[in-house]
């Protein structure tokens, strides 16, 4: 059994993503049908999304951070140029 503090493992990520992607796909009009025909394949594709979502964040948490302190409000150009950007970034 592991501990509440431990990183998950690769089983409890895949087991993750298997609930991900049955309740996305189940009752999904377009994909429902190949859904229950190849489950690992939407699991894998969940997986791949998460893994993109969380590159992206981190780029974006990358540039907030360079900037020192963080975005200035009183320098609304800077911070609205920022905002644009990771909101263009991050869906």
């Amino acid at each position: 059994m592991s501990n509440i503090d431990d990183a998950p493992s690769g089983k409890d990520k895949n087991e993750i993503h298997n609930v991900i992607a049955k309740l996305i796909f189940t009752t999904h009009p377009k994909y429902k049908a190949t859904y229950h025909q190849d489950l690992k394949k939407f699991c894998v594709s969940v997986a791949n999304h998460i893994t993109v979502l969380k590159n992206k964040y981190k780029k974006c948490k990358a540039k907030i951070s360079a900037m020192g302190a963080g975005v200035v409000p009183l320098d609304t150009t800077t911070s609205n140029n920022l905002l644009d950007e990771v909101n263009a970034e991050v869906p």
